[in-house]
């Protein structure tokens, strides 16, 4: 639970390295940024469903698991966007089927 500005800060510092494999998260983690500018208070940690750090860390569990590039391999980019962020997908084509590489947020 996060209960420190620096808890906070430090999370996401972990979250820099694991949004490579987490899909659209940049648009959940927006509040959590948010949280700190300014003069930031305390976290109250996750409290309910719908909270960002809930949905955080809801999300960390079915992070796709690290898949490297395959040289020779077709790559394919796909782009989403919303009101927060845009987000890119990296996927690789091996035996007719869509292999994510990274996620860009």
């Amino acid at each position: 639970m996060l209960s420190t500005v620096i808890a906070l800060q430090e999370f996401l510092g972990v979250m820099k390295y694991y949004h490579w494999f987490l899909a659209a998260i940049a648009a959940t983690l927006g509040s959590l940024y948010a949280s700190l500018t300014g003069k930031p208070k305390d976290p109250k940690g996750c409290l309910l469903p719908g909270d960002a750090f809930c949905d955080t860390k809801i999300a960390l569990p079915t992070a796709g698991a690290p898949t490297f590039l395959a040289p020779h391999v077709p790559l394919l980019l796909s782009t989403d966007d919303s009101t927060i962020a845009i987000g890119t997908i990296l996927d690789q084509g091996i035996n007719g089927l869509a292999t994510s590489l990274a996620f860009f947020n």
